[in-house]
């Protein structure tokens, strides 16, 4: 089958098809939030540490100018 074939065969599905329930997501959610939950509280402990760090190292200091944290999503 080529590609051209498989690109027409997958227009043919509805959306429906594609789309999930508002159960499956709700059950999604909730069998992950403990780890959303630890996500959250590694994030956090992690910008502790290395706010701490950067403290503790002041000849590090290009390192620690806050455009690293910004950058990696962190604040």
């Amino acid at each position: 089958m080529s590609l051209m074939e498989l690109l027409d065969e997958s227009e043919g599905t509805s959306d429906e098809e594609n789309c999930l329930t508002q159960d499956e997501i709700q059950s999604f959610v909730a069998n992950n939030q403990s780890f959303y939950n630890n996500r959250d509280q590694y994030r956090l402990h992690l910008k502790e540490r290395f706010t701490k760090y950067c403290h503790s190292n002041e000849q590090e200091k290009h390192a620690c100018n806050g455009g690293w944290l910004a950058t990696a999503g962190a604040n």
